[in-house]
């Protein structure tokens, strides 16, 4: 008769050790509080009816590179404001592609556009942006001040 343990019981007990540790670096990272804060952000966008679209803000050294992925916008309503220090992003969402994103729930979901305000990491020359258009997303490359 063997004294070893139940492999599968084993197994399962390495698999709980590693989702506890998952989930112990996520709880350094962020606190109950700001997740908190996210989630409630989150709520308050989708009762205005909008989202915040998809944003990365790179300090390049010498220029600031915009990236805004606008998945499913109406072209014609993609407004792009972009001051010295910061980049204001609206658009509408073309309805089907908030029921495919959400099947079942895209009555409850009245979620109609893009919005966001995003405090630029410089001030930046907005005389001299160039942008580029690739699909759904928007690269705004600006020399700094």
């Amino acid at each position: 008769m063997s004294t070893q343990g139940d492999p599968f019981e084993e197994m399962l007990r390495r698999i709980y050790r590693e989702f506890q540790n998952i989930i112990d670096q996520i709880e350094r990272v962020y606190d109950e509080e700001a997740l908190e804060d996210v989630f409630y952000e989150r709520t308050r966008q989708y009762s205005r009816g909008s989202i915040e679209p998809i944003i990365s803000i790179m300090d390049m050294g010498d220029s600031v590179r915009i990236i805004i992925d606008l998945p499913g916008a109406k072209e014609s309503t993609i407004d792009v404001r972009v001051y010295e220090d910061y980049i204001h992003v609206t658009a509408s969402i073309d309805e089907r592609m908030i029921k495919d994103a959400f099947p079942e729930l895209s009555w409850a979901h009245k979620i109609r556009r893009f919005e966001g305000r995003y405090r630029l990491p410089a001030r930046i020359d907005v005389r001299r942006i160039k942008m580029e258009k690739k699909g759904s997303r928007i690269i705004l490359t600006a020399p700094k001040i």
